[in-house]
């Protein structure tokens, strides 16, 4: 089965399971999507795929808009940024992925790898 159409049978069945298209399509998402990346819907990531990916974006845009607004201004130091942006972006890259490996469960979210086996047997 290829990429489009495992991707498609992910959408099928979080349309099913009464997602709402902006519950399985972040920004992130689709961004990544429209530049030709492979990307999974987050439903369909491991818990740390998601907060990596959710936490590393969450973080870099957070620090950026923090320092250039805030942090700059205070006298706060770039290792202080760094850090607080990498601390910040691990908590909510945590907490997304939590939800998602919660809301997965609850609805019973086929796995990726096992996505269109039902429809080729």
């Amino acid at each position: 089965m290829t990429y489009e159409e495992k991707y498609q049978a992910a959408l099928a069945e979080l349309a099913a399971a009464g997602f709402r298209p902006k519950q399985t399509h972040p920004p992130l998402l689709r961004l990544l999507h429209r530049l030709g990346m492979k990307t999974r819907p987050p439903l369909y990531n491991s818990f740390w795929q998601n907060t990596v990916l959710l936490g590393g974006y969450f973080g870099l845009l957070w620090g950026i808009l923090m320092y250039a607004l805030i942090w700059r201004s205070n006298g706060v130091g770039l290792l202080g940024a760094i850090i607080a942006s990498l601390l910040a972006g691990l908590l909510f890259g945590m907490a997304m992925a939590g939800f998602y490996r919660y809301s997965a469960k609850k609805r019973g979210l086929t796995p990726w790898q096992d996505l269109g086996k039902k429809d080729q047997q």
